[in-house]
């Protein structure tokens, strides 16, 4: 494996293996001890993914301090101006939609239901502001218009204690299908939101934050079996909300300094009448890499790289925390990387030489705890 050209590294602990699981938390494994009805824990929550050119895809995890929790008052003003609608059941009119981040060199799909990458999506195979049709599992394409992926899919995991009972809400389960705990309103409401920097005088402008700014929000309030989601594998018993709902701000640039990364800002807000404590935010990564060459997904390799010496010298290391994956040697064919696309059989294959992770650039606090858990997929 490579970070910044052909340069080795040690990347820290390694297994075989494509499934991840990041969570953070304030306390040993705790992202906030309590979370009032009405409030959103003392954090919001950014997500990037950097897929560098020199060679490492990064998705982070940023947790910034607010200066005060969101009142009951603000969500009373907020229902004033929507019905007051419940997500038990699934109906016709969940406003469930997808839309391709593609400003730069990496092409990342986006849903309103708690995932990203493409597999796990129920939100539609196309672009819902270009009609663009998604690539079939491809979840994070690198460069822009290479065969292959660094993703196959992700989802968002939130966990509480609620009184006496231990809750989990999952954007996605990839082995217990189907478990997609989270969606959009009804239309419009659910719908996505697109903003953008690009001209000042289009009515998309105000607010935005880079080229390319797409607007989610979701709650895990459904409960009833369905064909998004069924009854929980382990409890045996429909899924109990914990009553979040997640607005999600993603962004991309074409920037040359920011063409290879998109951000995402996930916002999390206790709806409910009840108290959530020993609060955990987790990130479940399907990471397969493959581009056509070797044995696909099933010889990945995962990992947590914690430090990397700094590249001002001095004998500094920085801090990274990085849980990635990647390929197990690059999927070479004849003994020589395909840097560009070739075609072989049926189709084109490229080498995949990148990695891909997870980190968590700034914490809430100095007692922040970081879990990295790995399984392999096919066993």
């Amino acid at each position: 494996m490579v970070i910044g050209g052909n340069r080795p590294v040690d990347y820290g602990h390694r297994s075989h293996g494509d499934i991840t699981i990041m969570s953070v938390s304030s306390k040993p494994f705790l992202v906030a001890e309590r979370v009032a009805p009405g409030t959103r824990p003392r954090s919001v929550i950014e997500v990037l993914v950097m897929l560098s050119r020199k060679g490492i895809c990064v998705i982070a995890l940023v947790l910034l301090g607010l200066a005060a929790p969101v009142r009951v008052l603000g969500r009373l003003a907020y229902q004033q101006v929507r019905p007051n609608v419940s997500h038990k059941g699934v109906s016709a009119e969940l406003a469930y939609q997808a839309a391709i981040h593609n400003v730069g060199e990496i092409v990342l799909p986006i849903q309103n239901q708690g995932c990203f990458g493409q597999a796990f999506s129920d939100s539609g195979t196309v672009d819902c502001f270009t009609g663009e049709p998604m690539i079939f599992f491809v979840g994070c394409q690198f460069p822009k218009g290479m065969p292959g992926s660094y993703l196959y899919d992700a989802g968002l995991w939130v966990g509480a204690v609620v009184g006496r009972d231990t809750l989990v809400s999952t954007g996605h389960d990839g082995w217990h299908w189907p478990a997609k705990e989270m969606a959009p309103d009804v239309y419009p409401f659910g719908e996505i939101r697109y903003r953008s920097i690009v001209d000042p005088e289009s009515p998309n402008f105000d607010g935005a934050v880079s080229e390319q700014d797409y607007i989610c929000v979701y709650t895990d309030t459904m409960t009833d079996a369905n064909r998004f989601l069924s009854n929980d594998v382990m409890a045996h018993r429909p899924h109990i909300p914990l009553n979040v709902e997640i607005t999600q701000n993603t962004y991309a640039w074409s920037y040359g300094y920011a063409e290879d990364f998109v951000m995402f800002d996930l916002s999390i807000e206790n709806i409910g009448s009840e108290l959530l404590e020993q609060l955990y935010i987790g990130l479940y990564v399907d990471a397969d890499v493959w581009g056509g060459f070797g044995g696909g997904p099933g010889d990945d390799l995962c990992g947590f790289l914690k430090t990397l010496k700094s590249p001002f010298g001095c004998g500094f290391v920085d801090t990274v925390q990085i849980a990635w994956i990647a390929d197990n040697n690059g999927d070479p064919t004849n003994g020589q990387f395909q840097e560009t696309v070739v075609w072989i059989g049926s189709g084109p294959k490229v080498s995949k030489r990148h990695v891909t992770g997870t980190c968590i650039l700034e914490p809430p606090s100095e007692h922040l705890e970081l879990s990295f858990n790995w399984w392999i997929g096919n066993q």
